[in-house]
């Protein structure tokens, strides 16, 4: 009995034991491997103890002269166990997420696509202007409303919306002002040009990405451009330096 204590002693001195719950991120990054998502910690967690709990019980079952073969897979599901591990096991307040985050905005979902792994090498030039893209275009629905309360109906106005927003917007008389301010501001003034039919497109791809990333992560419950009719892309004529004349220009000249 005292040789076996010993052992587990000596075993415990060794570093074989397992570290706290706390060191569990030095562990992995001394082994190389990679670090659980925000989603998975607290399921990792929770076997990290169980594992660490089922050690220890193990060594004490060694010294009391058990000898029960080790496991060679850790049983995850805690149903027939000790009293000690039911009372111990780490609580979760809330729910393991599964990217299910509907209390997100447009823009926040912009940032969480920017941020992924996928997108590594574009330039932080080029995420500044999709964040400001879809900011722009969240301004047209609702800054505050979360992705999950946004409809079909919402997106279509946005799409027919978009093609009133002046150019440059944000600068010389726009400035300051936000995106539906703005479309009316051009309404009022002739002399101010819209943005081009290339941004228009620009625009509108740069939604159709944010929002298919996000419903394929699982942020959005369904994709809600999925059901909105997108209108069609009608291209205004280009004005060029010397402008053709049409037959009621003669008709006012003779």
């Amino acid at each position: 009995m005292s040789n076996d204590c010993s052992r587990s002693e000596r075993i415990t001195r060794s570093g074989l034991m397992p570290k706290p719950l706390f060191l569990w991120k030095d562990t992995l990054k001394k082994e190389g491997m990679p670090l659980p998502t925000k989603s998975c910690r607290p399921m990792f967690e929770k076997a990290f103890m169980v594992a660490a709990i089922r050690l220890y019980e193990y060594l004490i079952d060694y010294c009391a002269g058990k000898r029960a073969p080790i496991p060679e897979r850790l049983n995850y599901e805690i149903t027939t166990v000790s009293p000690v591990i039911q009372a111990i096991q780490p609580q979760i307040t809330h729910p393991i997420a599964t990217n299910t985050a509907s209390d997100i905005t447009l823009v926040e979902l912009a940032e969480l696509y920017n941020q992924a792994p996928s997108r590594q090498n574009t330039s932080e030039a080029e995420k500044r202007r999709i964040v400001n893209k879809i900011k722009t275009m969240s301004q047209m629905i609702d800054e505050d409303k979360k992705i999950n309360e946004i409809t079909p109906e919402d997106l279509e106005n946005v799409m027919n919306d978009i093609a009133g927003l002046p150019c440059r917007f944000g600068e010389g008389k726009t400035k300051g002002m936000t995106a539906p301010q703005a479309i009316e501001y051009a309404r009022k003034h002739e002399e101010i040009k819209y943005i081009s039919d290339a941004s228009r497109i620009s625009y509108l791809r740069v939604l159709k990405s944010v929002l298919a990333w996000g419903a394929k992560r699982k942020y959005l419950t369904e994709n809600p451009l999925d059901r909105a009719d997108e209108p069609k892309m009608e291209k205004r004529p280009k004005l060029g330096k010397y402008s053709s004349f049409e037959p009621h220009h003669l008709q006012t000249l003779f």
